[in-house]
């Protein structure tokens, strides 16, 4: 019996670490192949050549900087060099955390070795989340922290340990501090810290004063670094990046549509899915009550209650924010740290059973997840900026072909392209070309220039003698004069 327990933990194992070795090369693989995004150059641009307390300090008040993810980026190509492997080297190794801590917070809930392996599979298997292991963004890097602070927060809810709860909360901070938007996060984490040491520990002790101290600094930590940040950006009217519609409608809506790679949020599979995501909140918030008024509960069933108040209190949170301070509603990629949330809640909602019935629900999520995966999985092209996914390549068109004229090259983009273009002339290609402006007024009939890159809709707006160089997908073009 001890022998077919040792082998069954080292399948477990193996099946694991086959998975996240997998899943770590096709993200190298991407990093290396898909060009630098409209974001990432801003980034690249405005703070590699910042001192670090500019950066802190938000000298230049930009949503853009997500500031653990900046100081990070900043510090990699530094020390090695100034590439894409290293300017978002740091969410290749959040991935690596994400993926460790997700095990070991599975590990936790469930004793099931099948029950582990699925949720693995589902924590793992979204592609717009896949997307930011690869990207000079803070969404992963914050994700993964988020994961680390629900890890030591279990922890400590088992241990009763001030040292588990330190360690929760500095991930805590270290998450917000990549992405404020996981603010959100932070508030439910101290919540259910208080409501669980007053209403759901048997112990009913309350909280301690060793406990009480620690909240309170992590909470004067916390404000003193994103405090001014936030307040600079609010008065710049920076935090315009949201909806005003509802929370099904931005939040559910583009965060489903985003999963499976569509683009119309009012499409038929978009609105039945987000619907069977509100039922399965409304189930998550029936269970948590029932969870409540059955007490006393098991440590199994106290884990559960706590999972179920990280997911509901980020939910009652933004849309509370919204009514009461005009806050607009998280959308897409900045509603990302939702998903593991919600699909650590739905798992761990599920009751213990020997038989098949238990498995059902995961297998079919997990099954739904692999395919979803396997279909979207582009290595070339970045969902949220797949415009940007000829940049590299136009650039290495246009220095080939004007190579012999002995000058720099005059190239004008459409605004959307101009800050990764930036990238590869600064990095790439010094010298060859002349300032690549970020003009966001649009193309006009300029005749100074050597090339323009443009959308297929605006060469009307182009004068005449500049002719069709090569045509991008049928949607991008590149304008060479004759």
């Amino acid at each position: 019996m001890h022998a077919m327990k040792k082998t069954g933990k080292h399948t477990l194992r193996l099946a694991v670490f086959t998975s996240a070795v997998l899943l770590i090369i096709l993200n190298i693989i991407r990093v290396l192949r898909v060009p630098i995004t409209h974001d990432e150059g801003i980034t690249h641009k405005d703070y590699m050549n910042s001192s670090f307390m500019d950066i802190i300090s938000f000298e230049k008040a930009s949503a853009n900087n997500h500031v653990l993810n900046t100081l990070l980026a900043k510090c990699s190509v530094a020390i090695f060099k100034d590439i894409p492997l290293f300017l978002r080297l740091d969410n290749i190794l959040a991935q690596l955390f994400y993926m460790l801590f997700g095990y070991l917070v599975l590990s936790k809930i469930f004793k099931d070795r099948l029950m582990i392996i699925l949720g693995f599979l589902v924590l793992n298997l979204n592609p717009f989340l896949f997307d930011f292991w690869g990207l000079c963004r803070g969404y992963g890097l914050s994700i993964s922290f988020m994961m680390g602070s629900i890890f030591f927060f279990i922890a400590y809810l088992v241990s009763r340990s001030s040292n588990h709860l330190i360690y929760s909360l500095a991930f805590a901070v270290a998450s917000v501090y990549s992405n404020f938007a996981s603010l959100n996060f932070y508030l439910a984490l101290l919540t259910t810290i208080t409501l669980n040491a007053f209403f759901l520990d048997n112990s009913h002790n309350g909280l301690r004063k060793k406990e009480v101290r620690i909240l309170i600094l992590s909470g004067i930590i916390l404000a003193a670094l994103i405090a001014y940040p936030i307040f600079k950006l609010k008065a710049d009217h920076q935090l315009y990046y949201g909806g005003d519609n509802g929370f099904i409608s931005d939040t559910i809506r583009t965060l489903v549509a985003d999963s499976f790679f569509i683009t119309d949020t009012n499409s038929t599979f978009v609105l039945l899915f987000s619907y069977t995501v509100v039922l399965a909140l409304l189930w998550i918030a029936y269970r948590s009550i029932k969870l409540y008024l059955n007490k006393p509960l098991n440590r199994q069933q106290q884990i559960t209650a706590c999972l179920y108040l990280l997911l509901i209190i980020p939910v009652i949170a933004t849309i509370l924010q919204h009514y009461l301070l005009g806050t607009k509603f998280l959308i897409s990629r900045t509603a990302l740290f939702f998903l593991p949330l919600f699909l650590l809640a739905l798992l761990s909602g599920q009751p213990g059973s020997n038989s098949i019935s238990w498995y059902i629900l995961p297998i079919v999520i997990s099954t739904v997840a692999l395919v979803n995966f396997c279909a979207h999985l582009d290595m070339d092209t970045s969902w949220s900026w797949a415009d940007d996914r000829f940049d590299s390549d136009m650039m290495k068109r246009v220095v080939h072909e004007s190579g012999a004229q002995g000058r720099p090259v005059r190239l004008y983009p459409f605004w959307i392209f101009a800050p990764s273009l930036q990238y590869y002339a600064e990095t790439c290609y010094k010298g060859k070309f002349y300032e690549i402006v970020h003009d966001k007024s649009g193309p006009k009939a300029d005749t100074s220039f050597d090339y323009y890159y443009i959308l297929k809709t605006q060469m009307p707006l182009i004068p005449s003698i500049y002719k069709i160089d090569t045509m991008y997908d049928d949607q991008y073009v590149l304008l060479k004069r004759r």
